[in-house]
């Protein structure tokens, strides 16, 4: 295994893969063992990728390798859409408590970007990988997403 940019390259039985970061369902663990370290890796395409008997001064420092560099990519696919993010918190925050009853035409276009935005990033974000104060900066979102009520 090795980390090549947003991808991890995977060599097994002379056929290489290549797992891409944004696929990760959270970071990488360690198991330590009689004959070594076990680091295993596991996103949606594929189930547990591990590589045995490996050090565990090696293994600790590609796991902490593969986290900054997953962490790092989760915070900037987000920042990407920041303003995007910030418009429509905005939008679902000031439905909290609005004024009046806000009405269909209102409430649709947030209501189609939420969900689009939901769908194409916020969905397949890890917490653990963006942290909790940006989880919580978006749950908001995600939940008026799931069920505009």
């Amino acid at each position: 295994m090795e980390l090549d940019g947003d991808h991890i390259r995977i060599t097994q039985r002379g056929q290489i893969a290549s797992l891409p970061l944004q696929a990760l369902t959270n970071a990488p663990a360690l198991r330590k063992g009689m004959l070594g370290t076990a680091l295993t890796i596991n996103s949606q395409e594929r189930a547990g990728v591990t590589l045995k008997a490996a050090s565990h001064v090696a293994a600790t420092g590609f796991a902490d390798e593969v986290k900054e560099a997953w962490t790092r990519f989760n915070l900037e696919a987000l920042e990407k859409e920041a303003a995007r993010l910030d418009r429509i918190l905005a939008g679902v925050l000031a439905l909290a408590a609005p004024p009046g009853y806000p009405s269909a035409c209102q409430i649709a276009p947030l209501l189609d970007d939420a969900r689009a935005l939901d769908g194409s990033l916020l969905s397949k974000l890890n917490a653990e990988a963006i942290g909790p104060e940006v989880a919580a900066r978006i749950a908001p979102v995600r939940k008026f997403a799931a069920d505009a009520r």
